[in-house]
């Protein structure tokens, strides 16, 4: 059977990366939202029982709301979002034809799979119902799939 998501080894390469980086990546953004969402990432100053915001930047004003809206659309160009996103949408993509029970299965063995290489075993994996054709099949869709969503072609 051909496969019609064959990629170039150099794009093949890329995707592997990401997703190996994936759960960094996952955890660097989360604490920077939290950091962002927090209550004490403002610069202020209690005075009496008031808290006086800083301006922040050179010189201007600004409310806190406003830094959290500039940081967390600096956060939603960067790198790592858009790597975490792209395999997300991926994965969605890859599965929607699937159970529940079974994409968390299938989900958990295509970043297995991704992240530990040749050393990953299909036969362990605990997928019922899915070959091991299949499978591959699906790691050649999720692969073309995030360098669809990361602009890579």
């Amino acid at each position: 059977m051909q496969n019609k998501y064959k990629l170039p080894d150099y794009l093949r390469l890329n995707a592997l990366a990401i997703v190996k980086s994936y759960k960094s990546y996952k955890k660097e953004v989360n604490d920077e939202e939290n950091r962002i969402f927090s209550f004490g990432s403002a610069n202020y100053e209690t005075v009496g029982q008031e808290r006086v915001y800083l301006p922040s930047g050179k010189g201007g004003k600004s409310s806190p709301t406003e830094d959290q809206a500039m940081q967390l659309e600096k956060l939603h160009t960067s790198y790592p979002y858009k790597c975490v996103q792209a395999v997300d949408d991926a994965l969605n993509t890859v599965l929607k034809n699937y159970a529940h029970i079974h994409s968390e299965k299938i989900r958990a063995a295509l970043i297995r799979s991704c992240e530990c290489g040749k050393t990953f075993n299909f036969t362990y994996s605990g997928i019922d119902g899915l070959s091991r054709a299949s499978f591959y099949r699906l790691k050649n869709h999720f692969l073309y799939q995030i360098c669809k969503k990361m602009r890579f072609f």
